[in-house]
């Protein structure tokens, strides 16, 4: 605000602080601090849709804010049966400014996560495991003749060439491994006229998974398989084997892996 003074034939400009500007500002500042204590007496009373929406509408920087919105993510996806994003959710590094019950809460809400996803990984990987087991027996059973038409899982690497497909065109290296044991992993492909027919995937000196286009060749831009809009997660059954075939297109394997299960992946 400005004030113009006359003294002596002279006028003088005195600048004055903006006194609605300032009483704006307070009145805001004492918006968001009652929605803030609103959106958390939401939260600890279980509302965590109607105590996101009250977080979302104060300023990202406020307090706590962004790590309220993605703790009553956790709860929602929780609540959906989506224990994947929910325990990804509750696994960041944000929570330590939880104190009390709060913390209380939030540590005994992260177990029941924690052992309900390891149990659902589980089965997840019993079921995996079991596809594998009938697919190698059903892709022994046809590549049992000398010459076989395409690398089948069980297959030893050494003959991953001794097929009707031929030499390989491209050969990818990857690292992969659990706890204290690591191994390589090669995924071989076999193209066509610029288009995708094959790949396999060998680990530990055996084929372990295939992914079969030759009845729809998939195009190629550049290094990318195109066929969708996005890469096709349909054909793989696990983000590993996803990531190796498309590893060029992903800021490393974690960016891969929420693709895979944010379109449909299982």
């Amino acid at each position: 605000m400005l004030l113009i003074v006359a003294l002596a034939g002279l006028m003088v400009v005195v600048l004055l602080p903006d006194a609605n500007r300032a009483e704006e500002e307070q009145r805001e500042l004492t918006r968001m601090e009652e929605t803030y204590r609103q959106a958390e007496e939401l939260y600890r009373q279980g509302e965590y849709g109607d105590a996101r929406e009250l977080f979302r509408s104060i300023d990202y920087h406020y307090s706590h804010v962004n790590e309220y919105i993605v703790l009553c993510d956790a709860h929602l996806f929780y609540a959906k049966g989506d224990l994947y994003r929910a325990k990804y959710a509750l696994d960041r590094d944000i929570y330590a400014f939880l104190e009390g019950e709060d913390k209380k809460a939030f540590e005994a809400f992260k177990e029941t996560v924690d052992s309900e996803y390891a149990a659902y990984e589980a089965q997840q990987d019993e079921k995996w495991w079991e596809q594998w087991r009938q697919q190698l027996a059903n892709q022994q059973q046809q590549g049992a003749g000398a010459h076989a038409a395409a690398p089948y899982i069980g297959m030893s690497e050494s003959r991953i060439n001794d097929t009707e497909l031929g030499s390989y065109s491209e050969v990818k290296t990857t690292q992969n491994g659990r706890d204290l044991e690591t191994w390589e992993v090669h995924v071989y492909y076999w193209y066509k006229d610029g288009k995708a027919l094959y790949f396999a995937t060998c680990a530990k000196g055996s084929v372990v998974n295939v992914g079969d286009y030759r009845d729809h060749p998939k195009s190629r831009t550049g290094n990318r398989v195109d066929v969708t809009p996005y890469p096709d997660v349909s054909d793989f059954s696990n983000p590993e084997d996803f990531y190796d075939f498309y590893s060029e297109d992903f800021d490393g394997y974690w960016d891969a892996e929420d693709f895979y299960y944010e379109h449909g992946g299982r």
